[in-house]
């Protein structure tokens, strides 16, 4: 009812789960903005799993059956499919509240994909994220590289997002390439 344009269409992006990691949890920058924030995991007994699941039992129940929304963008599933590899809750959030580089890098493809009407992703467009798009990391004089095994991870969590965005897919790179 309050769209100006009549041919717009409204799409959801679908967030993802807040970190269980106690540290991440204490690295919250903005307490006083929202003294309860960091009490969420909490209403999941701190299992991150039960949040996402509750994320998507959100999108079935109110997001999907709204003939308002055409399409959700699955940032959240793909945050879980990278989760389920080697990667770690250090890798997604810089904080407790904010994603990584990496993380923010993965879910501008997710973006991109559902926007551009994209259902497979065959390679990854960016061999780094461009220093203007880093906020985690601390050399931002220049590009952050990605490595192959990050750009393997990211791309097959894409994918998997893309595929089944109401599920979680387990990764197949489960162990940490060799340093």
């Amino acid at each position: 009812e309050h769209k100006f344009n009549p041919g717009a269409t409204f799409a959801w992006h679908m967030a993802w789960a807040l970190p269980v990691n106690n540290d991440l949890r204490s690295m919250y920058p903005y307490p006083e903005k929202n003294p309860y924030f960091t009490q969420y995991p909490k209403l999941f007994n701190d299992d991150r799993t039960a949040m996402y699941n509750s994320i998507i039992s959100c999108v079935k129940d109110y997001v999907l059956t709204d003939e308002n929304f055409k399409f959700v963008i699955p940032c959240g599933t793909a945050m879980e499919n990278a989760l389920s590899s080697y990667w770690e809750e250090t890798d997604i959030h810089r904080d407790y509240a904010h994603a990584t580089d990496m993380a923010r890098a993965m879910t501008a493809y997710v973006w991109y994909c559902k926007l551009m009407g994209i259902e497979k992703l065959e390679t990854l467009k960016l061999d780094a994220i461009p220093k203007v798009f880093l906020k985690s990391t601390e050399d931002k004089t220049q590009d952050r590289v990605l490595t192959e095994a990050e750009k393997a991870v990211m791309l097959e969590s894409i994918n998997n997002a893309l595929a089944n965005p109401l599920q979680m897919t387990q990764s197949q790179y489960t162990e940490a390439p060799a340093q």
